[in-house]
């Protein structure tokens, strides 16, 4: 496997600060930007962050994150992982791509530079003036949520797409679907077009399931203690009643997949009733913890839909 490229993420505020966390999480470097100079200490003020939301903070290490005032917790956890690095104070003013990179144009008090990257998460809106600019789209236009290799996210997806519902939980769960699709991408585990489904679905009337957050163990792992601790590695095949070959269903993608029959977890039945899972069903759950597929229990259909799930 290549190493992965990097990312620039635009915006230091939570949405921001979570999609940095995840992708480094994910193995991949990055670097992170806002004009404001103090904006990496200054906070937002108390927020209250739905469950979904610190569910997401805790996989990035952010276990028993504050919920009225976490940017504290978040900026400690940047300043831990290698992966990232934070310049405050400096400004996108210009935005352009061709089929293999992003380049921005950035203006701090060092004077004006360039930044040649593999792909760019905006999470905030005042970048999006250079983007409409640099596409040139007026602000009437209905700005893409994935434009190339430039993703929006938070304050800045929210304009995008305006028939969402708005705010900080609207914005983590934008960070976390960027994330994996993006690492998937860098990793060599799915082609450019996986993007293009983040704008598809963040436009979609109907959300997808995510799926529950039942207390759970497992043999294999005795740290975990609840179900959505089992998905954030990769894709997860929850069996009902059958075995599937699990060596034919990794062999037939590179991203990484776990084959895990129910009853073999504790709590196990819990998490079929709680899904509504009938005999026979494989249940093909994505690394954002939202589920990609039913499909019947056979390693065919299971690779079809993993399949499908990455864009290949």
């Amino acid at each position: 496997m290549n190493s992965p490229g990097g990312v620039v993420v635009v915006g230091i505020n939570p949405v921001g600060r979570t999609t940095a966390l995840l992708l480094a999480r994910w193995g991949i470097p990055v670097l992170l930007l806002d004009a404001d100079p103090q904006c990496a200490a200054a906070g937002s003020g108390p927020i209250r962050p739905h469950p979904d939301t610190l569910d997401i903070w805790a996989c990035v290490g952010g276990e028993g994150i504050p919920a009225d005032r976490p940017e504290a917790v978040l900026d400690a956890l940047l300043d831990r992982e290698e992966r990232i690095e934070v310049r405050p104070g400096y400004q996108v003013t210009g935005i352009r791509q061709d089929a293999g990179s992003v380049v921005l144009t950035c203006a701090s008090e060092l004077g004006r530079s360039e930044i040649e990257v593999e792909h760019v998460v905006i999470a905030t809106e005042p970048c999006l003036t250079a983007l409409r600019e640099a596409l040139g789209e007026t602000p009437d236009d209905a700005l893409r949520m994935c434009v190339g290799r430039v993703l929006l996210a938070g304050d800045a997806a929210d304009l995008g797409a305006p028939s969402r519902a708005p705010g900080l939980d609207a914005g983590v769960a934008d960070a976390e679907n960027a994330a994996w699709k993006l690492a998937a991408v860098l990793h060599e585990w799915a082609p450019l077009e996986l993007l293009e489904t983040y704008h598809d679905e963040r436009h979609a009337p109907r959300p997808e399931t995510l799926v529950p957050d039942a207390p759970v163990g497992d043999p294999a792992r005795p740290a975990v203690t609840r179900f959505r601790q089992l998905v954030r590695d990769g894709f997860l095949v929850l069996t009902v009643d059958q075995d599937v070959d699990a060596a034919a269903v990794s062999a037939a993608v590179q991203a990484p997949v776990r084959v895990l029959a129910a009853a073999d977890l504790t709590g196990g039945d819990d998490v079929l009733a709680a899904l509504g899972a009938k005999p026979g069903e494989a249940w093909v759950i994505r690394p954002d913890g939202h589920v990609a597929a039913v499909v019947p229990g056979e390693a065919d259909a299971v690779t079809a839909a993993l399949r499908r799930a990455l864009a290949l």
